[in-house]
């Protein structure tokens, strides 16, 4: 008998994990994280500066070699899935962008670029933790799996896709917790607009591969419901949302989701997201930085509510 769905039956009649939302297998892979984050710390709990410093580069760099080395695994290996590999290698989505740009954001001396990186990886690496949608969905690469191959929970690509994303956390966590770089709340307000960067580079790269031929041309580039990446071209049907995305379809003005020509339904790249990136980024932004330095995001956060000023107003 098959429970919950935690085991299918392959066409070769053999039965295999996999993994959905609340099963066994999510909440290992949550604790397998949390295991390895706790032991991170005890390491570099007794090591120099030195030490934990080249030793978070060398996370940064490990997770480097992985977002270019996947493309030696299956299904990256299949030309079903993947007919250009260099698409899959290429800054096609966030959490690309930050795993090849994070060795140069490491040695930056830019303070804001510095709190992006933090708060990017933290962010995306934890959600991606709790709702590792790449797992169970039903398309890779935007082609459908069924009846095609089955994504179990211990195949090379989900262990990849779980130690990329968990790398993309720990490094930032490491980098706060013993204090390489801290978070300033004062700087919130530009993380919205360097994570419009990151999407432009996303739409960018994306114009690149379509000039190229390497994804779909013209008109089809722009088809939220084919490749996609990171939403920059918008989403299936924005009055169908329910939940948070009733919350979204708010943030969005009407005359970004609309062709001025012919008045079709029409996301305009990247800037269709700018209120919601906007309004969400800034919000996550106060409350990590709530979580580290509680007193003065909170004297901060009063003082733009005119409540109250700052005491401390060389605190950077």
């Amino acid at each position: 008998m098959i429970l919950s769905c935690d085991i299918i039956l392959l066409e070769r009649g053999v039965f295999m994990a996999t993994i959905e939302i609340f099963n066994f297998y999510y909440f290992l892979y949550i604790f397998i994280a949390l295991i390895l984050t706790l032991l991170s710390v005890r390491l570099l709990k007794y090591k120099s500066d030195k030490f934990r410093f080249w030793f978070i580069f060398g996370l940064i760099m490990a997770n480097f070699a992985i977002h270019f080395l996947k493309i030696l695994i299956y299904p990256y290996t299949d030309t079903y899935f993947v007919e250009h590999k260099i698409v899959k290698i290429s800054l096609e989505n966030i959490c690309a962008v930050s795993v090849v740009t994070f060795p140069l954001l490491y040695f930056s001396k830019s303070k804001i670029l510095k709190d992006y990186m933090v708060l990017v990886g933290l962010v995306s690496g934890m959600l991606t933790l709790f709702y590792p949608v790449d797992t169970f969905s039903t398309t890779f690469n935007a082609v459908s799996v069924e009846g095609v191959y089955v994504k179990t929970a211990f195949q090379l690509e989900t262990i990849r896709f779980y130690l990329t994303h968990f790398l993309l956390f720990l490094t930032p966590f490491l980098i706060l917790h013993y204090k390489i770089h801290q978070l300033s709340v004062k700087r919130a307000g530009y993380m919205p607009f360097v994570f419009m960067g990151t999407l432009l580079i996303i739409y960018i790269n994306e114009l690149i591969l379509s000039g190229f031929g390497l994804v779909p041309q013209g008109i089809s580039m722009y088809n939220p419901d084919g490749r996609n990446p990171s939403l920059i071209f918008g989403v299936k049907n924005l009055d169908t949302l329910v939940g948070i995305g009733k919350y979204i379809k708010v943030l969005v003005p009407d005359f970004l989701t609309v062709n001025p020509v012919t008045g079709e339904t029409f996301y305009w790249p990247v800037l269709w997201m700018f209120f919601p990136v906007l309004v969400n980024t800034s919000l996550m932004a106060i409350f990590i930085n709530y979580i580290y330095d509680k007193e003065t995001t909170k004297d901060f956060v009063l003082e733009k509510l005119h409540f109250k000023k700052v005491k401390d107003e060389s605190r950077v």
